[in-house]
């Protein structure tokens, strides 16, 4: 066991299986004598090698263990020497996960203190009856059966692997992570009133903005997010392809959806680096909206496609998700629209209205 306590964030230095030095720090506080810790691996701000232990919930072929630590050498805590065990292929977890964006929604974005309920997440929550939508819409279609929601239900057992295909990829991105995705702008605010004096901590809010930049980009977009390369499955992304259908790009050919969010991106960093947390709280309010469009686009682009163009399960499916997506949003200023939307755009509906 430990021969003292360590604080979390507590420096942890091993090494990898080509005896180069692997460093982390200390995952949570734990008492001497403890004989089971966790702990978080370092990463780099070179995008292409941010961690070098990726094993996770990862296919075989999309693992990297070149990084991780090698049980038969020693860990160096806080100065002391310490054999340990594990095994790098299943004992290398990832602690965060896109399921738990969706399952902690009660607790970091309706229950939590101070702060809570966040406006959009108690929209989604009152309109599904359920804090965890998300992650059941996501199993629901994973297990061919119907969702289980007080309001816009989905019942994929009526649909092939085709369209529940789309429900799971498309239900994952714009379902469990764009909620959170406001949830780090949210928290980087009341960080910013509650827990930093600016004199010693503004590290806070700043890094939770940050992650909610990060969440709504992904990782696939590039340094720079040109949309040369067409990659990405966030709503960047999104928001980049669905500008080309509604005449909505900028001169340089990307979404003026993402042109003037990352405008706001900025002032909002800017506010919290200088604890201007009033001034943050009301870019966000800017922001939210902003964030919303391409769903809404992507809404409008479906119902059109099934009914003008003869869609098939795979469309269909499509614009299932994205109704599914602003729903709550809309029901929360007008239950008959939200209504009318659901009639025509739920799985398998008999007819769609496009002008509807």
């Amino acid at each position: 066991g430990l021969n003292s306590d360590i604080a979390k964030g507590a420096v942890i230095i091993g090494m990898n299986m080509k005896g180069e030095e692997v460093r982390g720090t200390a995952y949570d506080d734990y008492a001497k004598d403890i004989t089971v810790l966790k702990m978080t691996y370092n990463t780099s701000e070179d995008q292409a090698t941010w961690v070098m232990c990726r094993v996770g919930g990862l296919q075989v072929d999309d693992q990297v263990t070149t990084g991780c630590l090698n049980s038969n050498e020693k860990i160096k805590i806080d100065g002391v020497d310490y054999d340990f065990e594990y095994d790098y292929l299943t004992d290398n977890n990832n602690g965060r996960t896109l399921q738990k964006f969706s399952t902690s929604v009660d607790a970091k974005m309706i229950s939590c203190n101070p702060g809570c309920p966040f406006a959009d997440a108690q929209m989604f929550v009152d309109y599904y009856g359920r804090s965890d939508y998300a992650d059941d819409w996501v199993l629901s279609a994973f297990d061919n059966k119907e969702t289980d929601f007080t309001l816009g239900n989905a019942d994929f057992s009526q649909l092939t692997l085709i369209g529940r295909t789309e429900a799971i990829k498309k239900g994952t991105a714009y379902m469990n992570v764009f909620m959170y995705v406001i949830r780090e702008f949210e928290d980087a605010v009341i960080d910013c009133r509650t827990e930093c004096d600016l004199d010693v901590c503004n590290d806070a809010p700043v890094h939770a903005w940050d992650e909610g930049v990060a969440f709504y980009t992904g990782s696939e977009e590039g340094e720079i997010g040109d949309n040369k390369s067409a990659d990405g499955y966030f709503l960047h992304q999104l928001a980049d392809k669905r500008c080309a259908n509604f005449n909505t790009c900028d001169e340089n050919g990307l979404a003026q959806v993402n042109s003037e969010l990352l405008k706001l991106f900025n002032q909002g960093q800017k506010q919290l680096l200088a604890g201007e947390c009033g001034a943050a709280r009301t870019t966000l309010k800017e922001m939210t909206p902003w964030m919303y469009v391409p769903l809404i686009q992507g809404t409008i682009r479906y119902a059109y496609k099934v009914q003008r163009e003869n869609a098939m399960e795979k469309e269909r499916a499509e614009g299932t998700v994205f109704a599914a997506s602003i729903l709550p949003r809309i029901h929360n200023v007008n239950a008959t629209h939200a209504a009318t939307i659901y009639d025509n755009m739920k799985i398998f509906f008999a007819t769609t209205s496009f002008a509807a």
